[in-house]
């Protein structure tokens, strides 16, 4: 948690913990994510410099939870 505090994300999380909370486990296995989780993600990779694209790095979480869920 030292990190969240230190890149100043504590209150995304907090955010994106709740509205990922609403669309429950289910949904989220099979590829639907937060907004919050986008946002949160997108001033992380502003604030650290990441050289990847927030559009790119969603659908690439999209893909790997299918995977998961459709290689069981």
């Amino acid at each position: 948690m030292a990190f969240v505090e230190k890149m100043g994300l504590g209150g995304h999380y907090l955010c994106m913990d709740k509205e990922q909370d609403k669309i429950g486990w289910r949904w989220f296995m099979e590829g639907m994510i937060s907004r919050e989780l986008i946002m949160t993600q997108d001033t992380y990779q502003v604030r650290t410099g990441d050289g990847i694209d927030t559009e790119r790095w969603a659908k690439g979480i999209v893909i790997k939870l299918l995977e998961v869920t459709h290689g069981q």
